[in-house]
């Protein structure tokens, strides 16, 4: 168990990793894939907060935490995206 946690993590730094690198090409900027990557944990934060009133974990609420990772993901690449059009 503690070696697949290990092999978890290390794939999940992984990912971000390469996702950053991908936004890096991308937006042709180090600091707005940055600001792009900081947003979601926050979001999953807040929500995993909020969650914390449920009594147990079921497929909706798992379904709404994806949901606001990705909403904070996109909020933050449409308010990169606006900036760099001013």
């Amino acid at each position: 168990m503690k070696s697949s946690f290990t092999g978890l993590g290390f794939g999940v730094v992984g990912a971000i990793v390469l996702v950053y690198l991908l936004i890096v090409v991308n937006f042709r900027s180090w600091l707005d894939p940055f600001i792009i990557i900081t947003g979601p944990p926050g979001a999953l934060a807040g929500f995993v907060d909020a969650a914390g009133h449920a009594h147990h974990v079921e497929r909706p609420l798992v379904t709404g935490a994806i949901m606001s990772v990705g909403v904070a993901t996109s909020n933050s690449i449409l308010m990169i995206s606006l900036r760099a059009n001013k």
